[in-house]
């Protein structure tokens, strides 16, 4: 007989803004281009003189979020699914922590660099000289962040074949908003005619400071996937499942602050942050897996019962990478990012060269412009791993028993290459000097009783 499940939720959930026991922190205003902190502190502004409250920054009123699932079974064997949801995030956490306790003036950290010029100017007699100091770095907050958000769908089918047999397909998606990242606010112009002729670069917005670490919640994401899986019961205990996935993720920003391996953090261009969407630093567009479970049949034999047998296989695409230029000199018109001007390929790739980086120059000096080549643009290497597990358990007397386990990962040992060096102006542009571990066995016993 035909049935109809219909599950409709309602969350709501609205946790408390964050304050530093001490009043210890701050925020930099970039409407009014002040730092403020939470308590009185030298002669920064604090919160009580600006109304402000403890926290810095304003909390979102959001906190409803609404659920739908339903289920229907048209017959013994078929089963159609369907979801929508609403999933509320906050804004991290660690990056209020991090940023706004740890810097100046609660943290003040004057970096000293080398002059070209005047290589006199820093020596070990005189590590921090005068005027050879530069200008400290803080961080700043979305005054009213909006609260960051995932809508997440599903629709899926599953078929009970024969004999133990399952067969499932699968469409998923998810659409975020509001995400945050950080990015250099302080970040010069782009704009060759406000190059100052007696320093010959562009002065920052800001000349409080040098960096400003700043947090915005503009970023968006995208997912979408077909997942097909085959499971076959094996017995009563054996087991053997198939699954593939085909996805791609994107956004802006795959992480608040940082980045994946091989990622780009931050934003070649503030004002346009845009120029930022491409692939997530976790985008593996291809993935499939065997899992399997082998328990033996023979109960009664006592030289062959009490084995199991089992291992996961898996293969996947190569996650992505960003071509990143190392050291630019942004306030000389240099960009973090290479322009790309022909197919980035390498004829053979190889841990000698993955990739071609005459496809990718280097901005010259005085150019002021973003680079033209995008954010995770290339693939790195793929990974094919199998894991093996051999075990035995033994009843030893009434509630006893014991249990032997050999464990095999990476038991092909394959070479499975890691990121090649994404800076295309550094000596080893293109080569891959590491590895993911190689094959490795553990053996384990166990006694239970």
């Amino acid at each position: 007989m035909p049935t109809l499940t219909l599950n409709v939720g309602l969350r709501y959930e609205r946790p408390p803004s964050l304050t530093e026991k001490y009043g210890r922190w701050s925020n930099f205003l970039p409407d009014m281009g002040v730092q403020v902190t939470a308590q009185p502190y030298n002669s920064l502004l604090y919160a009580e003189q600006l109304g402000l409250p403890q926290s810095l920054m304003y909390p979102s009123t959001r906190g409803l979020t609404p659920r739908v699932g339903l289920s229907w079974h048209p017959d013994n064997n078929l089963r159609v699914g369907a979801s929508w949801g609403m999933f509320l995030s906050e804004p991290s956490s660690n990056a209020i922590r991090q940023d706004l306790a740890e810097v100046m003036p609660f943290v003040t950290i004057w970096p000293s660099t080398r002059n070209k010029a005047d290589p006199t100017i820093l020596t070990l007699d005189d590590p921090f000289p005068v005027g050879g100091i530069d200008k400290p770095s803080i961080a700043g907050f979305d005054l009213h962040p909006p609260r960051p958000y995932l809508l997440s769908w599903s629709f899926s089918l599953q078929d009970r074949l024969i004999n133990g047999r399952t067969l499932e397909l699968q469409y998923t998606g998810s659409k975020g908003t509001h995400l945050g990242r950080r990015y250099d606010l302080n970040q010069a112009p782009l704009d060759a005619s406000m190059v100052n002729p007696d320093t010959g670069s562009i002065p920052r917005p800001y000349p409080c400071c040098k960096t400003i670490n700043y947090y915005s919640f503009g970023s968006n994401s995208s997912y979408n996937a077909l997942l097909a899986a085959f499971t076959r019961k094996l017995g009563d205990k054996s087991s053997l499942r198939l699954n593939y996935t085909y996805s791609k993720s994107l956004d802006d920003a795959s992480l608040s602050y940082g980045s994946g391996a091989g990622g780009y953090a931050g934003a070649q261009d503030r004002r346009n942050l845009g120029l930022e969407k491409g692939r997530s630093d976790w985008d593996a567009r291809h993935a499939a897996k065997v899992t399997y479970d082998l328990q033996s049949p023979w109960k009664k034999n006592p030289y062959l019962r009490g084995w199991a047998f089992s291992g996961v296989g898996t293969a996947a695409s190569g996650l992505p990478f960003t071509p990143q230029v190392l050291k630019p000199d942004t306030g000389k018109g240099e960009a973090s990012r290479p322009d790309r001007i022909a197919r980035d390929q390498a004829p053979n790739p190889s841990p000698t060269l993955w990739y071609d980086p005459s496809a990718f120059p280097v901005i010259p000096a005085g150019s002021y412009r973003p680079g033209t080549s995008g954010r995770n643009v290339l693939d790195g290497p793929g990974l094919i791993s199998l894991d093996l597990s051999l075990r035995r358990a033994l009843s030893v007397s009434e509630g006893k028993r014991f249990e032997f386990r050999a464990d095999a990962y990476n038991a092909l040992n394959r070479a499975n290459l890691g990121m090649p060096a994404i800076y295309v102006n550094a000596p080893n542009v293109g080569t891959i000097v590491s590895a993911k571990p190689g094959r490795a066995f553990q053996f384990s016993a166990k006694f239970a009783f």
